[in-house]
């Protein structure tokens, strides 16, 4: 069995936490035990030639085949230098990048190709620039490999009404399932809180980061709090709090990292995802139309306009961790089997 990922590496490991549930739940299924799985790189480093045309010299260049031609072999992962048909499945594993120019050249080559791989969308969600659009309002090629597909999960109710015409169903999304171990947590002991920053790159706005750094200036006078950073940015952005901070390049290390904490707080989306799949109750602060992807988690979800700090904090201080703990590995638990046996019901 060979199945190839739409997902990036070494770019977000929140995008990996996704790679890895989508791995967790098929490999537990008996057809997929011994599969080989490859993965299509749409890290943006590796596709900005592709997102629009460029002026050069005067003249409008599409570039998009020299990333097909040069940046994507060079980074091991499928391009479209590759026969697609050599895999049986084609999964587009969670992530807003599930259609447009950035999986262009999987969906070309699916629609081209004669003998076609069985198509899955797992845990897709929204975009802001997807926000306002309708299903109609897709490139015509996305619209076609969706209608192909033979299951399509989305991770948040805005998802699941852009795709109403393709039957999409709403599951949580595949970070739940990253870890697959779990354990109770009984105290507030230890609170892990991550975040990007307004500046650099995968930036949250202003206001909302001033409401972060607010809230763990306060919050870090009362509990032992430490930062996580999920991209090499988020280190400079916090260091000047001189509260503790930790960070890898390697995202399989961010399991052992938060399973240390008993609380989230973050704005990184999949950092509620990992620390749901570990039973650790999450915070997150909404910051864009992909915050609706923690009600998938459990998470408690903060607007910033809506929620001032002395309120949040009395909230904090007042979670029954042990109960939270236990209704999310709950959750966890039969939204996993209520997926494998979806899957079971097409294999």
């Amino acid at each position: 069995m060979n199945i190839l990922l739409s997902s990036t590496r070494q770019w977000n490991c929140g995008d990996e936490f996704i790679a890895i549930g989508v791995k967790n739940i098929l490999k537990n299924l008996k057809p997929f035990k011994n599969a080989n799985f490859f993965i299509y790189n749409r890290a943006p480093d590796l596709h900005f030639l592709r997102h629009e045309k460029f002026p050069y010299k005067g003249e409008n260049l599409n570039l998009s085949s020299i990333a097909d031609n040069i940046l994507l072999p060079i980074n091991n992962s499928w391009s479209s230098n590759h026969d697609i048909s050599f895999f049986d499945y084609v999964i587009f594993a969670g992530t807003p990048e599930w259609q447009g120019f950035m999986v262009s050249p999987i969906t070309n080559s699916l629609l081209n190709s004669k003998k076609k791989p069985k198509i899955f969308y797992l845990g897709i969600g929204m975009f802001e620039h997807l926000k306002d659009k309708s299903f109609n309002d897709l490139f015509d090629i996305d619209k076609k490999i969706l209608n192909l597909a033979e299951l399509i999960t989305v991770r948040d109710s805005d998802t699941q009404k852009l795709l109403e015409p393709v039957n999409a169903q709403l599951f949580p999304c595949p970070a739940i399932f990253s870890s697959e171990n779990h354990k109770k947590r009984t105290k507030l002991s230890k609170i892990a809180f991550s975040s990007q920053s307004f500046t650099g790159y995968q930036p949250i706005d202003k206001t909302t980061y001033n409401y972060c750094r607010e809230l763990l200036g306060r919050l870090s006078k009362n509990y032992d709090i430490s930062i996580i950073g999920h991209y090499v940015d988020d280190v400079y952005a916090w260091k000047d709090l001189g509260l503790p901070i930790i960070y890898s390049y390697d995202s399989n290390d961010y399991f052992d990292i938060y399973n240390n904490f008993d609380l989230t707080i973050t704005t990184r989306v999949h950092g509620a995802g990992i620390c749901a799949s570990l039973g650790i109750p999450g915070i997150a602060i909404h910051h864009s139309a992909r915050s609706g992807t923690v009600e998938g988690f459990k998470s408690y979800l903060v607007k910033p306009d809506k929620e001032n700090l002395d309120n949040l904090i009395q909230k904090i201080s007042s979670i029954n961790i042990k109960k939270y703990s236990e209704e999310i590995i709950n959750f966890k638990l039969k939204s996993k089997k209520r997926l494998q046996d979806k899957l079971m019901e097409l294999l």
